[in-house]
């Protein structure tokens, strides 16, 4: 598999205005000054690209990629470089490449990490990850060599921490299982479509449930569960437990006739006056006893000078 381009980065150092680009002009060129030092005619071009440099090698630099190495090695200006193959900008083209790049290596884990800088491809960098990620994880555990040198478990999510500042994932939990038995987990529910009585007769989607219970075997466990709120057409309608249908092998563990979503009427303009009426009164009062608190502390104060 010939790796034809080598994609460079350079630490941001706070260059303003002008002088990036002439910073970005000097690398460009002390790239180009140290290849062909080390490896003389070695690359097609050396430009600028969203991120950071980008190297196209020719024959001769493909055939010497330690003496490329040697030359960025010895570039100032560099941060870290790697060296990248130019493959079709498909999500099933990304997933067989990385198979074939990896597959026959032995390793104790692995991770993807995707920088999307063609911001028109269909899936976001973390989506990618966890697509490309998958898929090489499913063929490993499919097959007899490579992978993990220790063996593969088979384990669930249990628990996540987040940064609670950028919601960053910190820590997770995993639960090792068995294949052939079932086991029980909260799936998480996500409402989808438009539920007439919300759009057009004004009401408010009432969420009692938030996952259900389950019980199914590692391999049948689904991901999510979809509830289609359309069906709410009127205030009386109601979509119960036993309504939602689940796939093949998976055993709803709560009671059938248990609420799952409604839609509550809007508010009467007497109900609503009603209310703002009680929000007034306790804002007056609120404000009476603060003012005789005022008063009773003053006095407190007055007596302790006496």
């Amino acid at each position: 598999m010939k790796n034809e381009f080598v994609l460079c980065h350079y630490s941001e150092i706070a260059l303003k205005g002008g002088n990036r680009n002439f910073f970005e002009r000097q690398l460009i060129e002390n790239i180009k000054t140290q290849l062909e030092a080390f490896c003389p005619s070695s690359f097609e071009y050396v430009k600028k690209m969203s991120g950071g440099i980008l190297i196209k090698l020719n024959e001769n630099g493909i055939e010497n990629h330690a003496l490329v190495h040697d030359a960025l090695m010895h570039t100032p200006g560099i941060a870290n470089f790697s060296f990248a193959t130019n493959v079709e900008q498909n999500i099933e083209t990304l997933k067989n490449f990385c198979w074939d790049l990896i597959k026959n290596q032995e390793f104790e884990t692995f991770r993807v990490t995707t920088q999307r800088s063609n911001k028109n491809f269909p899936m976001t960098s973390e989506e990618i990850n966890r697509e490309v990620g998958g898929y090489i994880y499913e063929k490993f555990r499919k097959s007899t060599k490579g992978g993990p040198a220790s063996g593969w478990k088979n384990v669930l999510v249990h628990d996540v921490s987040r940064d609670t500042m950028t919601d960053v994932i910190t820590h997770v939990d995993f639960y090792e299982v068995r294949m052939d038995e079932k086991i029980t987990a909260n799936i998480p529910l996500v409402f989808i479509g438009d539920a007439p009585a919300v759009s057009d007769l004004g009401g408010t989607l009432v969420k009692a449930m938030q996952g259900l219970e389950v019980r199914a075997l590692p391999t049948d466990l689904p991901h999510q569960i979809e509830v289609n709120i359309s069906q709410i057409r009127t205030f009386d309608d109601n979509i119960l437990v036993g309504d939602i249908k689940l796939p093949k092998g998976v055993e709803i563990l709560e009671n059938q006739e248990t609420s799952v979503a409604a839609v509550a009427p809007p508010r009467s303009e007497a109900e609503m006056e009603t209310l703002s009426g009680q929000v007034e009164e306790k804002v007056e009062e609120v404000a009476v006893e603060t003012e005789e608190k005022v008063k009773e502390r003053s006095e407190e104060k007055t007596e302790a000078t006496e």
